[in-house]
C-alpha cells in the first residue's frame, strides 16, 4: 500500500481524497479534547470540594463535546467510502504507520 502526499491528491482517481476528511475532521477532535479538558476539572473541582457550581457551568463542555463527537462521527462516515476506493486502487492518501492490506483482504 502506498501513501500518497498530499502535494498529489489532484491527480488521483478518487476525489475528495479520504485524507481530506481527515483534515476537516481535525478541529472536532480538538474540540472534543479541549471540551473534555475544560469539563474534567470542573467535575474534579466539584467532586472533591462539593463546590456548587450553577447546573449549566459544568454541562455545557460536556454538550460540547458531544455534539463536536457527532460532527466527528458524520465526517467518519464520509470518509469511509473513499478510503475504501483508494486502497482497493492500491494507496491511500490517510497516513498510517503501518497500513493493513486493503478490503479484499490481499
Amino acid at each position: 500500500m502506498r501513501f500518497v502526499p498530499r502535494s498529489q491528491w489532484d491527480t488521483l482517481p478518487v476525489q475528495p481524497p479520504a485524507g481530506m476528511w481527515l483534515i476537516r475532521a481535525v478541529p472536532f477532535i480538538k474540540g472534543i479534547l479541549a471540551a473534555l479538558g475544560v469539563g474534567a476539572p470542573l467535575a474534579l473541582i466539584d467532586a472533591a470540594t462539593h463546590y456548587a457550581f450553577p447546573t449549566w457551568i459544568p454541562l455545557v463542555p460536556l454538550w460540547l463535546a458531544i455534539a463536536l463527537c457527532a460532527g466527528a462521527m458524520v465526517i467518519a462516515v464520509l470518509a469511509i467510502r473513499p478510503y475504501y476506493a483508494e486502497r482497493k486502487l492500491g494507496y491511500t492518501t490517510w497516513p498510517e504507520k503501518d497500513p493493513a492490506p486493503g478490503p479484499s483482504g490481499r
